[in-house]
């Protein structure tokens, strides 16, 4: 896999997730072929984050994500897993590419836009366009929080690749998107929208 990874990589989804969304990719070409229609597919790395206004945030239970598991851990006093600290990345954690939901929200209505521009169908990648590893992630939230985060190193888990990291250049370049927001304000902005609806 080469890094930056662009709209053009090979696909290889090594999840269930990962063929549905390849899948739906190959019938929204097929569709517009057959209905003479224009598309844009959005490619995330990594939704994380909260509205900064607080008006919405991560209502899963029980959470699967990195940022709100950590998030929950510091606000119930517990330690969570880490799955992995042998891969092949800067610390043997994995690697991602977190983007905040905030620039998320702005890529989809830069891509309306695109469209109603008469835009070309394509496959577009929403990233941050840089990698965080879990590690960084940890330390981030003791920085941003004053906290000490507990954590155990356990086996990794089957189908986790050791990095994403996506080249936003098409999406800037087609939309003119950029994203504005960082891991410090995802974390940021996670941990107060928890710490709202925090629940034991």
């Amino acid at each position: 896999m080469t890094f930056p990874t662009t709209e053009d990589s090979p696909k290889a989804p090594m999840s269930p997730y990962g063929k549905t969304k390849s899948m739906v990719e190959d019938m929204l070409e097929d569709y517009a072929v057959a209905h003479n229609i224009n598309y844009t597919a959005l490619r995330y790395f990594n939704a994380a984050g909260a509205d900064p206004e607080m008006q919405h945030g991560y209502n899963q239970d029980a959470a699967s994500h990195i940022i709100p598991i950590v998030c929950r851990a510091i606000l119930n006093k517990e330690s969570f897993e880490v799955f992995g600290d042998d891969y092949d990345t800067t610390d043997g954690t994995c690697e991602r590419d977190y983007t905040h939901v905030f620039d998320i929200a702005t890529a989809h209505l830069a891509a309306m836009h695109y469209l109603d521009d008469n835009g070309e169908s394509g496959i577009f990648n929403i990233g941050a366009n840089g990698t965080n590893s879990v590690k960084q992630v940890i330390e981030t939230f003791e920085r941003i929080t004053g906290k000490t985060v507990e954590y155990n190193i356990v086996d990794r888990r089957a189908g986790d690749p050791p990095k994403t990291w996506a080249d936003n250049t098409k999406a800037r370049e087609a939309f003119g998107w950029e994203p504005q927001y960082g891991l410090d304000e995802i974390v940021s902005h996670a941990f107060e929208w928890e710490s709202k609806h925090h629940k034991k």
